[in-house]
């Protein structure tokens, strides 16, 4: 082969690695996200649930005071 062709089939092996290499960084970053889509997820749950249990007491409360 030329020269040439080495330097083209090197110079694509180098992208090759170097997009390799991205492409788990950008799997490593969507594995976070994905970690904190589920703590978000969990946190505005159970945000739900204390606003609910709020409700529910100030409600109670409201019961108790009124004669």
């Amino acid at each position: 082969m030329h020269t040439e062709h080495h330097e083209l089939i090197a110079a694509l092996r180098a992208e090759n690695d170097r997009l390799t290499r991205e492409n788990a960084e950008l799997g490593a970053l969507r594995a976070i996200i994905d970690a904190q889509d589920k703590l978000l997820a969990s946190a505005s749950a159970e945000l739900e649930h204390q606003e609910k249990f709020m409700r529910e007491i100030q409600r109670k409360l409201k019961e108790m005071q009124t004669p």
